[in-house]
């Protein structure tokens, strides 16, 4: 069953281990021209899958059930 009231948390994020750390409703990243990326558009973007950031509660608008929660890319790990 999917849903498709805001915030539909659906990004799950893992550590090296394997553990969970979070499930997450958006995705975002800054790509090379400074534009933001959201999403399945940001997750397109990002060449490897092991990437450092911050998790933020965010307002998902008028229709949502709840604060969303926003992972937001801010290193890569090489």
């Amino acid at each position: 069953m999917r849903s498709f009231v805001p915030p539909t948390f659906c990004f799950e994020l893992w550590d090296e281990e394997g553990r969970h750390v979070a499930t997450v409703s958006r995705v975002v990243v800054s790509d090379p021209n400074d534009r933001e990326l959201t999403d399945f558009d940001a997750l397109t973007s990002l060449d490897e899958p092991r990437y450092l950031g911050r998790i933020d509660p965010y307002d998902a608008g008028p229709d949502a059930r709840g604060q969303g929660a926003r992972f937001t890319v801010t290193a890569r790990v090489t």
